[in-house]
């Protein structure tokens, strides 16, 4: 299995923006499985989507809120 890095970073960006993070190094993560898992965990995301934008889990998140 290969790891895209660079859609990883994507996806990193993506939520930067979102939850109106303060700047920080997202390459530096993305780089890094360990500094990327704590931020998984720091801001409640997937590491299914961070890492094979695999959406199946928000989806069934969003089931079980209604």
């Amino acid at each position: 299995m290969h790891i895209d890095r660079n859609a990883i970073l994507a996806r990193l960006e993506v939520i930067a923006d979102c939850l109106n993070l303060p700047d920080q190094d997202l390459s530096a993560i993305a780089e890094n499985d360990e500094s990327l898992i704590e931020f998984a965990i720091k801001h409640g995301q997937s590491l299914d989507w961070l890492v094979m934008s695999d959406v199946r889990n928000y989806i069934r998140m969003a089931a079980m809120m209604r």
